[in-house]
Formats: structure tokens, C-alpha cells, sequence
């Protein structure tokens, strides 16, 4: 769900998702790039009305911005899938309070190139 080339989850190998897990997502954008340091704040496996997986992370301090992410794909009982990305962020540093422009189209690139490695994920045969 963290679209190459310009973003990155550390660690890398894939593994249980649990509440308490920190993570490091690194984003690289015009010639620069950033650690974020986040902690899974809780975890979704439901099975009705739909299967719905998925966690939540919290900012830490060393984030670009403060909040939550959510992160669930969900199967309906007719075969639908959605992935839905929701954050609920604010600037953590005055810098990106002044490129709050390119920030929210950041934003947006990334939910569209997560889209896009989860649906071609969804599509690769194991």
C-alpha cells in the first residue's frame, strides 16, 4: 500500500500487524526526502456485515504531521473490494505549515499511487 518508488515502510519484510507496532515510512518528493515515525493504535479484522482487514496508525514525533491514518480493505458478500485510506492530519512543523499547497497535493498522489500498488497487487497471481 506504500507506492514505489517514492515512498517506503520500514521494516520492510512483511510481518503481523499489531497494536504497538512502530513504523517508519520514508517519502521521497522533489529532490528531498523524510522519515515519518508512526505506532499502529489499533487493528481491524471484522467479518460482518462485510470482511474488513486493516489497521490505524498514530503520528509519533518524528512525523511531518500530527494524527491517525487509517488504512482497511473490505470484501462484500457480491464480490465488491474496497481500500479506503482516511487520515486525519494537521502540520507538526512550521515548514509544512507553509507548503500546505504542496502538501495536500502530495496527499493526494499518494492515496491515488496507494490505489493503484493495491489494485495491482489484488491482480498479481501468487
Amino acid at each position: 500500500m506504500f507506492p514505489a518508488p517514492w515512498t517506503a515502510i520500514t521494516p520492510a519484510e512483511p510481518g503481523p500487524v499489531a497494536v504497538g507496532l512502530t513504523v517508519a515510512m520514508e517519502a521521497r518528493a522533489l529532490g528531498a526526502w523524510w522519515l515519518n515515525a508512526c505506532r499502529v493504535v489499533y487493528v481491524v479484522d471484522e467479518v460482518s456485515p462485510a470482511r474488513r482487514r486493516g489497521f490505524a496508525y498514530g503520528t509519533l514525533g518524528a512525523h511531518v504531521e500530527q494524527g491517525e491514518e487509517l488504512f482497511t480493505v473490505e470484501q462484500w458478500a457480491d464480490g465488491t473490494v474496497w481500500y479506503r485510506v482516511q487520515a486525519f492530519p494537521r502540520p507538526h512543523y512550521w515548514p509544512v505549515r507553509l507548503a500546505a499547497p504542496l502538501v495536500r497535493i502530495l496527499q493526494r498522489k499518494f492515496v491515488r499511487d496507494s490505489r493503484a500498488a493495491m489494485v495491482q497487487l489484488l491482480r498479481t497471481p501468487e
